[in-house]
């Protein structure tokens, strides 16, 4: 990786995500990444976001983070429109 792409995903934001609740309970780890909640924070790396989700899964118990993982918001599996609005979302709530 050379320095220019380094730069430009320093400036990309981590996003973690939680498989969509099937109906009969549990969670759908075989859903489209589009399709996937979003938790409402954004971490500035991926070591961030997995230290975050590694943290609140020993706190509030495996089976409520089970299948999440963390997306760079430019993930071609994952809507730009959502991972832009959860960006703009968190930008205002910061203020």
């Amino acid at each position: 990786m050379n320095l220019r792409h380094a730069a430009a995903l320093a400036l990309l934001a981590w996003i973690l995500v939680l498989p969509p609740v099937r109906e009969h309970g549990g969670r759908d780890i075989r859903a489209p990444l589009g399709e996937w909640g979003m938790v409402w924070r954004i971490f500035k790396s991926e070591k961030e976001c997995n230290v975050f989700l590694a943290d609140m899964t020993k706190a509030r118990g495996w089976w409520t983070y089970y299948g999440g993982m963390c997306v760079i918001e430019n993930d071609p599996r994952f809507v730009q429109t959502r991972a832009a609005a959860t960006r703009e979302g968190y930008k205002a709530k910061s203020k």
